[in-house]
């Protein structure tokens, strides 16, 4: 269904680095996912969950109910095979480890171990592949929104506050570019609402040396904003991301975890409820670098 595809894909990476003001009151310089160097091979670990429950309505009267979950398990070892200037992958391989959905309360592997999935940048998003065929959308974007927003690198600058901040500042940010296209093409949201989504970003806690990590949080819309998309339905989106990065600027090893709640609903041309629908994801993943065997 459109609307829960919507609510799996939206993504973006932050990093971090260090300067102080004063010795009482340290800065952090965030910056955009780390960009990778051709030849880096890590290990991806993720878990996204998603949920959602349809409710149907008849003259205004709640009717059937349906509920969905789905639980998606990768594991894979990651080649940055070819980067562009600014580090984005435009050509990657993962060997997979792991790569199982639950549903149902029944767990299937999907892809069996050694298989190879090729991820190509894409216009939006990435492209992904086995053995020269694009994976089907089903596994494809809850799959590719696990990808730590590696392949678009430079468009998410605009998460980044224009200083340096210290523990507990936010900062407005500016809503990238696949994002917008996300709302536009898939929820036909016009652009002038587009702007009025609410995005911000925090820096929640720094950690000293021997941990060496800070948490920064990006809030993306409001439980309080209602938002009227196509043919009159109406859309409330909010979510976060707290991303734990390495004060050191070249290590790609972050980890980043969201949540994020969607409700739609829908009327017919006399303004009556015709449906509801409420979704949920749960998304964890980290990158490190591959264990010695």
């Amino acid at each position: 269904m459109r609307i829960l595809r919507f609510a799996m894909i939206i993504a973006a990476c932050l990093a971090t680095t260090a300067t102080t003001t004063t010795a009482e009151e340290p800065t952090y310089r965030i910056q955009l996912a780390r960009p990778l160097k051709a030849g880096h091979v890590y290990r991806i670990d993720g878990q996204s969950t998603m949920s959602a429950v349809f409710t149907d309505y008849d003259g205004g009267k709640e009717g059937k109910k349906t509920t969905q979950a789905m639980t998606l398990r990768f594991v894979a070892d990651m080649t940055a095979d070819k980067v562009d200037d600014d580090g984005s992958i435009l050509l990657a391989r993962f060997a997979v480890k792991t790569l199982a959905m639950t549903a149902g309360g029944e767990t299937n592997d999907v892809l069996p171990e050694g298989t190879i999935i090729e991820q190509r940048k894409g216009e939006v998003g990435v492209e992904l592949l086995v053995g020269g065929e694009m994976l089907d959308d089903s596994l494809a974007v809850p799959l590719g929104e696990l990808l730590l927003g590696q392949d678009h690198v430079s468009e998410l600058q605009g998460l980044n506050p224009p200083l340096p901040v210290a523990v507990g500042e936010s900062w407005p940010a500016v809503l990238p570019p696949r994002v917008r296209k996300v709302f536009t093409d898939m929820i036909e949201m016009e652009e002038d609402k587009i702007d009025t989504i609410e995005i911000s970003g925090k820096l929640e806690k720094a950690e000293a040396a021997p941990v060496n990590r800070t948490h920064v949080v990006i809030t993306l819309g409001s439980a309080d904003q209602e938002y009227r998309v196509k043919d009159g339905d109406s859309m409330k989106f909010y979510g976060t991301t707290t991303f734990h990065l390495p004060l050191e600027p070249t290590s790609p090893a972050i980890s980043w975890d969201r949540q994020i709640t969607m409700i739609m609903k829908s009327q017919d041309a006399d303004g009556n409820l015709t449906l509801a629908a409420t979704m949920g994801q749960i998304t964890t993943v980290t990158l490190s670098p591959v264990p010695k065997d």
